[in-house]
């Protein structure tokens, strides 16, 4: 995500020369509607808003007096989290200000660096229908690598995740890649 919104920002003032996200989440706003649902709120939701909390707990003197750590330990829900925290912290004037303009979705045009975008249909975190396929598809500059299974940066293909992934194998064939025709690519 923020990969994806420096590119954007920068243009072709970018100081890459290519680029790769995984599993960006498109559209926060649709995001927090499918992580809300009973079996992901159970997986993932509310799960990694613990983990969210211990961290900031972790690191408490860093946050106090910007957030009301009160609310944040309150937090259920990753929504309760960026509401009483994220938004906060980066300055936001609510939630909604901060899912707006994180929301890589209106930004494709904007990327002017090769970017490899892998995500998967059944991310909770960005579903399938809230990828920008059409912008993708007219953007010199981004390629998206969609797969129909993958979760959320899972893309797990081998037996009980042993061995290299398919999220590992394709990240090392694009950085190889890209390093192997780093001269060509400074050219587009």
């Amino acid at each position: 995500m923020i990969l994806f919104h420096y590119l954007a920002k920068s243009g072709e003032n970018s100081k890459l020369i290519a680029a790769m996200t995984i599993s960006v989440p498109w559209n926060p706003f649709e995001s927090m509607k499918t992580l809300s649902t009973p079996l992901n709120h159970y997986l993932y939701n509310r799960r990694f808003a613990k983990r969210l909390i211990s961290f900031v707990e972790k690191n408490m003197h860093v946050f106090e007096g910007v957030v009301n750590i009160d609310h944040v330990r309150a937090s259920n829900t990753i929504h309760e989290f960026d509401e009483s925290f994220t938004a906060k912290v980066f300055g936001f004037d609510s939630l909604d200000h901060y899912y707006a303009t994180s929301r890589a979705s209106d930004k494709v045009h904007l990327i002017k660096t090769p970017l490899l975008a892998l995500n998967s249909a059944d991310d909770p975190f960005s579903p399938g229908y809230c990828i920008p396929v059409q912008d993708i598809s007219q953007s010199d500059y981004v390629a998206l690598l969609l797969t129909k299974y993958g979760g959320h940066v899972g893309f797990v293909d081998t037996f009980l995740g042993q061995g290299l992934t398919y999220l590992d194998r394709i990240t090392v064939e694009y950085v190889n890649a890209v390093f192997r025709n780093r001269d060509i690519i400074k050219k587009v």
